[in-house]
């Protein structure tokens, strides 16, 4: 599995934790959440729509559920900060360890990866 798709099974679970949470619906179509490279390298190194795909569907606002997101994700290990940009996208920065085991799979798998 890549970082990408890691990432959005984690923002989809961190989806059924505020679910649980804030009483949104479980059953919900997340299949245009995408995690993907930031733009610009500075805001991060990976960045999500979760918020923006969610808002529509859930009546509330994007950068409300953005700050949800950022919470959750700050729990997780790999990842050393999440911050909120624009209407409400997620940037996500990862702890160097990930990125050192992320690498270290490239090694291992190498056309397979």
């Amino acid at each position: 599995m890549n970082i990408f798709a890691e990432f959005e099974e984690l923002i989809r679970s961190c989806y059924q934790t505020l679910a649980e949470k804030h009483n949104f619906t479980k059953e919900i179509d997340l299949s245009k959440l995408v995690v993907e490279l930031p733009r610009d390298e500075a805001h991060g190194d990976l960045a999500s729509n979760a918020a923006l795909v969610l808002a529509k569907l859930l009546k509330q606002s994007p950068k409300e559920l953005a700050e949800l997101f950022v919470k959750e994700l700050e729990n997780t290990s790999s990842v050393s900060s999440a911050e909120i940009a624009g209407p409400g996208f997620i940037n996500i920065r990862l702890h160097k360890l990930r990125w050192a085991e992320e690498i270290t799979s490239i090694i291992e798998n190498g056309d397979n990866y």
